[in-house]
């Protein structure tokens, strides 16, 4: 799993086919950064359930 405020197409090759890659794919949005990290899947709980589905397979 990666985890990257930045973007995230260029991890995809260190997380592996079955990994999983939470980042940005755009820039140019603009409010607070609270809410650009839960528009962009941030979230702690987001993260969690990301993690066990990628756990899960």
């Amino acid at each position: 799993m990666v985890i990257e405020a930045s973007i995230a197409s260029s991890w995809q090759g260190y997380a592996g086919k079955n990994g999983v890659v939470i980042g940005m794919n755009s820039f140019g949005m603009s409010a607070p950064a609270s809410e650009l990290f839960e528009h962009f899947g941030f979230s702690d709980e987001n993260v969690y359930q990301k993690l066990m589905e990628m756990i899960k397979q």
